[in-house]
């Protein structure tokens, strides 16, 4: 073989190899794990989160409104491009692997959707006002601490009671999506299911959800906001077995396969016998 064909035949064969290797650092490339803290990544000098819904929030395209907004420079995600939206400051959606739901090691090139992390929080709108779960709310930040200090003493975090005095139902919670702040009247961010709402005359500062937890029934205590948190509308919602599913969580896939779910009567959808995995998210 003279030395001509030689480094032909060597360069094939370090092409090959190098496909090989591609492919196979591809399949192997870890998703996050989901038992770990969820990472976060800072851009221009805000801390974003990654979206917890069902374990994570990845797409295989990249969401409509989203456009290439660079390259993240440090941490876990160094070097991967992330995209953004003007009209929803609050999310960007990094390009990385991510694990397709429902499998141990599928992995495919997504974009991953992380979230201002001072939105990680449970939001309710009551009146044009935003009240925060007393598990998540932070002082100074949200409320003054003797605010705070003065609802949690007499309310505590949570009432593990199903009777309370001074309170009486004024509707019912209705979810916008996960990652948002709650746009309408009765808005809610956290819980797909309807929740009643129950306010006090005396005290506008409070109001408290009806919950069911695995022992016993009771109520979530919410406190006014005074941070001035941006409202902007948010995606369309559908209904899917007594649940809300905005349509920014979920996949275009998912999406029609709701509508035409809910487009059969009630005989033909008890003879379905499949479900997107994005849905199998529990009870929230």
């Amino acid at each position: 073989m003279n030395a001509k064909k030689f480094f032909k035949f060597a360069a094939a064969c370090l092409c090959i190899v190098c496909i090989g290797l591609f492919f196979l650092m591809r399949k192997e490339q870890p998703d996050i794990s989901d038992n770990c803290p969820a990472p976060n990544i800072v851009l221009n000098g805000t801390t974003y989160v990654r979206a917890q819904f069902s374990y994570s929030i990845a797409f295989e395209k990249c969401p409509d409104g989203f456009e290439y907004g660079g390259v993240i420079e440090g941490g876990i995600a160094e070097g991967c491009a992330y995209y953004i939206n003007p009209q929803i400051p609050e999310w960007i959606y990094v390009e990385q692997y991510a694990k397709r739901k429902g499998t141990v090691d599928d992995f495919y090139p997504g974009y991953v959707r992380y979230v201002d992390e001072s939105i990680i929080k449970d939001f309710v709108n009551y009146n044009g006002a935003i009240y925060v779960s007393m598990f998540s709310a932070e002082y100074p930040f949200d409320v003054d601490k003797a605010l705070y200090d003065e609802i949690e003493s007499t309310y505590g975090l949570r009432i593990e009671d199903s009777n309370v005095s001074g309170f009486l139902p004024v509707g019912t919670t209705v979810f916008e999506g996960f990652d948002v702040i709650p746009y309408n009247d009765f808005g809610s961010n956290t819980h797909q299911k309807e929740e009643q709402i129950y306010a006090n005359a005396d005290n506008e500062n409070v109001i408290l959800l009806s919950r069911l937890w695995e022992a016993y029934k009771g109520f979530g205590v919410y406190i006014k906001s005074n941070y001035n948190y941006v409202k902007h509308e948010n995606a369309e919602v559908l209904v899917y077995d007594g649940r809300y599913y905005s349509v920014a969580d979920l996949s275009d896939e998912t999406v029609e396969w709701i509508k035409w779910y809910n487009s059969l009567s009630l005989e033909k959808q008890l003879a379905v016998d499949y479900e997107p995995y994005e849905l199998r998210s529990g009870d929230y």
